[in-house]
């Protein structure tokens, strides 16, 4: 499906929700309107049989744009489905990148017959000017942000091995980048006008960052066993809901295993939980200061964003491990940098 985009509005800030559309046409319309809220060509194919049930699908975006500060950004939520963009798509001459960051879904990408997978939390940068075909394996979310390539550093503008490039959200400079954008939704709207270019530079700068110090990080390793249940905190610390017995069950074994592992390493799975949460959320709130606004995201956004109940919850939690509150760690000054290893965890 080759579409030509009419020529969009300076300032755009929509929401679609396939909840609101009759059940017998979900998948048609979703496949028709989800078309609009991308400036460049691509098919969107069913990675079910939508067709037979169409009541099955459920999908809901919110989507933003700023044409005067270059600014693209869409937050979505669906059922599996399939974005391709092939050879006939590129005549559109798209040059931004896009920058995907996956939640609570698992995923693959296909380039030139090669797949790569990708786990929740992972960052996932295309060029749009290549072919390729981006599969949900499951239900999950997703924000994209397109980056102007004139954003990057001079040396990556012309690099040709940004297409596909996976970066590792979970740690260091890669999570703050994935903390970014994940508070993008929350705060776009309250961003003056005068700043919101400013906040686009800041993207770009974490992901310029990412790509020329460590474009593809990779976890310490502490046995195959171990790693497999290190992972699935990392991918589910954010969930409120996130337990031993959720753990034993999407791992396909029993809560007192999961107990004994852990102790067998010296440590619970609340433990690694909390400290996964509050490493994230100190993360959250020095990008906050670094913007010096606090209408960009309050300290209850930020709770609920690290996997905490609300702000009283948070606030705890962070005063027993950090010895502060939320509100005194964010005042510290910029040069307090939240990737030294002396303030990213204890």
């Amino acid at each position: 499906m080759t579409n030509k985009k009419p020529e969009p509005l300076l300032v755009k800030n929509t929401e679609l929700s396939s909840q609101t559309w009759p059940a017998a046409r979900r998948w048609s319309l979703w496949k028709q309107r989800a078309t609009q809220f991308v400036p460049y060509n691509c098919d969107i194919i069913a990675a079910n049989d939508y067709a037979a049930t169409p009541c099955d699908f459920d999908a809901n975006i919110r989507y933003y744009q700023d044409r005067k500060h270059g600014i693209l950004l869409s937050a979505s939520q669906f059922q599996p489905n399939i974005v391709q963009r092939s050879h006939r798509h590129l005549a559109d001459n798209y040059q931004h990148l896009v920058l995907i960051c996956l939640s609570g879904s698992r995923a693959i990408v296909e380039h030139n017959f090669q797949r790569r997978q990708l786990r929740p939390g992972d960052l996932l940068l295309l060029d749009m000017q290549q072919e390729f075909a981006f599969a949900l394996m499951n239900q999950g979310k997703a924000i994209n942000c397109h980056i102007p390539r004139s954003k990057l550093a001079p040396a990556l503008r012309n690099r040709k091995d940004l297409h596909l490039q996976i970066i590792n959200g979970h740690h260091s400079v890669g999570a703050a980048l994935r903390c970014y954008l994940q508070l993008l939704p929350l705060t776009i709207t309250n961003i003056p006008e005068a700043e919101r270019e400013h906040y686009l530079l800041s993207v770009a700068e974490l992901l310029n960052a990412c790509l020329t110090k460590q474009p593809i990080e990779s976890r310490p390793l502490a046995g195959k066993r171990w790693q497999i249940y290190l992972e699935c905190i990392d991918e589910n610390f954010t969930d409120p809901d996130f337990s031993v017995d959720k753990m034993a069950k999407a791992l396909q074994v029993s809560s007192s295993y999961v107990h004994r592992l852990f102790r067998q390493h010296q440590t619970t799975v609340r433990r690694e939980i909390k400290r996964r949460r509050i490493d994230y959320a100190k993360r959250c709130l020095q990008q906050r200061h670094r913007l010096q606004t606090r209408e960009l995201a309050s300290l209850t956004d930020i709770a609920l964003a690290c996997g905490f109940r609300g702000l009283s919850q948070f606030s705890r939690a962070f005063r027993e491990q950090v010895g502060m509150s939320p509100r005194d760690y964010s005042k510290l000054g910029p040069d307090f940098d939240p990737r030294s290893p002396n303030t990213l965890g204890t």
